[in-house]
């Protein structure tokens, strides 16, 4: 009776009388587990409530994953076919790996852990183009802005499009992380759509940053990017909970604590240090193997 006896150590830390031998109807067990466990969870431990508590119904809701395979084959330690933590995992690794993973979360098949693909990814996406993006708008923030958030000025169509579509993000996280639609791959896309859609938008709106008679144009588009950071410091704090903290710090402000409603822009006048922030670094090369 682990899950009752978890919900009652919750209740104490947040000063609720939940009680393991006294289970509530209104309490809601979510079980996520690998499909070889489906019997004990879907079957046997329902039956094992009815014995213990036969007045109560529980209400459990399951999130199953297949097999996740390393290199196309299953996880050996004895074969030592295995990631180990200590050649993979870091202060500045944790949540590229943190990200991977959800990426490529077994949902309903089965999936590969690919070093190769790793690290191409942690290339190409998350440098190359999450860090990038970051940087290149803490320059543009720097040279047109001083280094502080601008507030919006004039809207153009184009603006309004970018936020709808920041708000689409938004609500597609939100049920990609509720209990009905849980998926980490899902997340992991829609991360990587904030930041992909952000870069693609600051590129077509930079091409006019130098022009003076656009100037209240082109500090909205700052606005809306600085929005999208903003985003996506928050919405990835389930997943990349240090990066989501170093990218808040970068945009000054508090570690991210509660899920947005909405997209928000940054605070006008706030300081931002994006320009030489560095929220993920190259992989280092693996072991030779013996």
């Amino acid at each position: 009776y682990g899950f009752l006896h978890g919900i009652q150590a919750l209740g104490e830390r947040d000063g609720e009388d939940w009680r393991a031998l006294d289970p509530k109807p209104d309490w809601k067990i979510v079980h996520f587990f690998g499909y070889d466990n489906s019997f004990y969870h879907s079957v046997l431990y329902p039956v094992l409530y009815q014995l213990a508590f036969p007045q109560w119904a529980p209400d459990i809701d399951y999130h199953v994953n297949e097999f996740y395979l390393l290199e196309g084959e299953k996880f050996s330690t004895s074969r030592r076919h295995a990631v180990w933590g200590k050649e993979i995992l870091g202060p500045d690794s944790v949540d590229a790996v943190r990200y991977f993973l959800a990426r490529t979360r077994p949902e309903g098949e089965r999936t590969d852990f690919r070093r190769a693909v790793y690290e191409a990814v942690l290339r190409d996406t998350l440098i190359g183009t999450w860090q990038e993006w970051l940087n290149d708008l803490g320059r543009r923030v720097d040279t047109h802005h001083g280094g502080t958030a601008p507030d919006a000025g004039n809207w153009t169509p184009e603006h309004s499009a970018f936020l709808g579509r920041l708000g689409n993000r938004l609500a597609a996280l939100t049920a990609a992380l509720g209990p009905d639609g849980f998926s980490l791959r899902q997340a992991a896309a829609e991360l990587d759509g904030i930041a992909q859609d952000a870069a693609s938008f600051g590129r077509r709106q930079a091409l006019l940053a130098g022009d003076r008679e656009w100037y209240d144009e082109n500090r909205t588009a700052v606005a809306l990017e600085l929005a999208a950071a903003r985003l996506l410091a928050t919405a990835a704090t389930p997943l990349m909970p240090r990066f989501a903290s170093r990218l808040a710090t970068a945009l000054g402000l508090p570690r991210p604590e509660a899920w947005p409603h909405t997209v928000e822009l940054l605070p006008p006048g706030g300081t931002v240090g994006l320009t030489s922030a560095v929220f993920f670094r190259p992989a280092p090369e693996a072991p030779a193997a013996n």
